[in-house]
């Protein structure tokens, strides 16, 4: 890598990760990535570590050119596959590097990557990139529900299915101690970052060793570059005005079982962080044992999927040495 730094910004999906990704490639000293999610689909999986060995080239340039999300890209795939054969890095990280390159200006201090899903995946960001920031942005978990309903890619989902992904992924990000105690992993709530942006993102660059920029806060064209057209139904948002006061909808977007689920099934409320409310008090017996039976259920499903992804970084771990 070249000394352009590294950021990644993760999240819950629906927490506002978008917004943020586009505010901060707005800085004049930050360019973003837009999302691809090459990392968790290429670099964290263990898989690719041993087989891609074989035939470093053809297996690299195969995959990408056939790669809808990277070839979205403004990057010559035959030359970032050639490169990366020729590293003694394992594959898949030698091209995620190739391409991190590809986005290098003078001017630049930073390049950074968004996807929500590596929220699941900061032990192995930091593995691999110990110097990098990882900024994890934090929303309401009921006002996340109401989003997930709403938007294309997930409104069919049941309500278990969403509340089983929040509650994983807020654990994986926040259940080791240890990641807390990492210098470069910050945390911002979403509903700070509309009420006050310039504060918390003056306080965001402060962290990464930027001065602030006021052109943070016209995001807008950043995020014409970054929202593809087969992603305008649910990111459209982020191409209008900052909506200061889009919170707290769950209280009249949700049904009291799915508040009640949610407020017993995701930490940020068990923690305190947010308010929890009496729904749950006010459920009839037969809809009390509705949320019982299934918070029981995806916590449990979410306890299996934990040990299954710590065990993946472990793995993981082992073959990349």
């Amino acid at each position: 890598m070249s000394n352009t730094g590294i950021i990644f910004v993760v999240g819950v999906g629906r927490s506002g990760t978008s917004l943020l990704q586009s505010m901060l490639s707005a800085h004049p000293e930050i360019t973003f990535l837009p999302e691809t999610a090459f990392f968790r689909r290429y670099v964290a999986r263990p898989l690719l570590l041993t087989t891609e060995q074989v035939r470093r080239h053809e297996i690299i340039s195969n995959r990408l050119v056939n790669d809808e999300k990277i070839r979205r890209l403004n990057v010559d795939i035959a030359d970032l596959a050639r490169k990366a054969s020729k590293s003694h890095k394992t594959p898949a990280l030698a091209a995620y590097e190739e391409l991190l390159k590809s986005e290098h200006r003078a001017d630049l201090v930073y390049v950074g990557d968004k996807d929500p899903r590596l929220v699941e995946f900061i032990p192995f960001l930091f593995s691999h990139f110990p110097g990098a920031h990882v900024i994890n942005i934090i929303r309401d978990p009921r006002d996340v529900l109401v989003s997930k309903k709403n938007a294309a890619w997930s409104a069919k989902n049941h309500v278990f299915r969403h509340t089983l992904a929040t509650r994983v992924q807020e654990r994986l990000a926040t259940a080791d101690p240890s990641i807390r105690c990492i210098k470069n992993y910050h945390e911002i709530h979403y509903e700070n970052l509309i009420a006050t942006p310039d504060a918390v993102l003056s306080e965001l660059c402060s962290a990464l060793g930027l001065p602030y920029s006021e052109e943070m806060l016209a995001y807008q064209d950043s995020a014409s570059q970054l929202v593809s057209k087969d992603e305008l139904s649910w990111k459209k948002e982020t191409l209008g005005p900052l909506l200061t006061k889009n919170m707290n909808k769950w209280t009249s977007k949700l049904t009291l079982k799915e508040v009640a689920l949610t407020e017993i099934c995701v930490p940020t409320l068990s923690e305190s962080r947010y308010q929890k409310s009496d729904s749950f008090h006010n459920l009839t017996i037969r809809d009390k044992a509705w949320v019982l039976v299934g918070g029981m259920l995806v916590c449990t499903a979410g306890s299996i999927y934990e040990v299954l992804r710590k065990v993946h970084f472990y793995i993981w771990k082992a073959l990349k040495k």
